[in-house]
């Protein structure tokens, strides 16, 4: 079973948004929430588990943020594959790059806000799969140990 639908499993309600790259930005609400990129084509190891969920992040406001992760990915994917290695960026843009994405956004309730939220899914995400997703700073148990 993938992340999001153990979430909803967990009666959270999870939108699918699509791919980054893709987005029509101006369609996007401007709600507080957390987001989720999840690969569409990589399952991650993880110690408990496998996933394909790349980064969980929060948002104020979807919108604005969101226009600030495609702004980035797209800057990544205009550079040449030997320019990547030196463009020093946050190695969530390579992941998302690399094994493509969906977004996937859990709105904040009235009474809470999206920084708690963030919180309770992380803390869901690690029981299951025992670290956080690559994306956040976690290393996958799969990928090889630098030289």
């Amino acid at each position: 079973m993938n992340f999001t639908t153990f979430l909803e499993k967990n009666d959270y309600t999870v939108t699918k948004l699509g791919s980054l790259e893709t987005l029509e930005i101006n369609d996007i609400p401007i709600k507080k929430g957390v987001y989720i990129f999840c690969s569409t084509s990589t399952k991650f190891i993880y110690p408990n588990s496998t996933s394909n969920v790349i980064y969980i992040g929060k948002a104020d406001n979807l919108q604005t943020r969101l226009k600030r992760h495609q702004f980035h990915l797209v800057n990544i994917k205009s550079y040449a594959e030997k320019e990547k290695h030196s463009y020093w960026t946050k190695s969530l843009y390579n992941y998302l790059d690399k094994h493509g994405d969906n977004v996937y956004f859990i709105s904040a309730e009235k009474n809470k806000n999206a920084h708690n939220l963030e919180g309770d899914i992380f803390e869901v995400f690690f029981k299951k799969y025992l670290s956080i997703p690559v994306g956040n700073g976690a290393y996958s148990s799969g990928k090889k140990n630098r030289k």
